[in-house]
């Protein structure tokens, strides 16, 4: 009887450490297919083939705009600021996909931007509407 009893206690020990190194096994093998993940994920990042939108929107949008082709420039966009020179007053901005927000000081207000061809340039909201602008050269 005592003979059975270790046989017992014996497989039982056996049959938990294997069970055990199953169990870290499969850890091993999910731990493997999670940095696999990873790296595929990064990679897809680095080839993505899609221009940057934004920084080929701010390039094209640079330079001085005339609200009206007979009128003299109403607005200028350079690197960091919105220019308006009939008032003199600058506003910095930021761009935001094909938006840009611009910080009039008191308040912030957001527009979408859209290039038309190389020298016009639409820009507008829901609340203002959209206006059209031309460039000066």
């Amino acid at each position: 009887m005592k003979r059975y009893f270790y046989l017992l206690a014996i497989v039982l020990l056996m049959a938990s450490c294997k069970s055990n190194k199953a169990g870290k096994i499969a850890k091993a093998d999910t731990d493997s297919v999670k940095t696999q993940q990873t790296v595929q994920v990064v990679q897809q990042q680095k080839t993505d083939p899609m221009p940057d939108q934004h920084s080929l929107l701010t390039k094209n949008m640079l330079g001085s705009w005339s609200a009206d082709t007979t009128d003299g420039v109403t607005l200028i966009i350079d690197k960091k600021k919105f220019t308006y020179p009939d008032n003199d007053t600058s506003y910095s901005y930021k761009f935001i996909g094909d938006s840009v927000n611009i910080n009039y000081g008191d308040f912030k207000e957001s527009f979408k931007m859209e290039l038309k061809g190389k020298d016009s340039l639409l820009m507008g909201n829901v609340t203002n509407g959209t206006s059209v602008f031309f460039r000066v050269k």
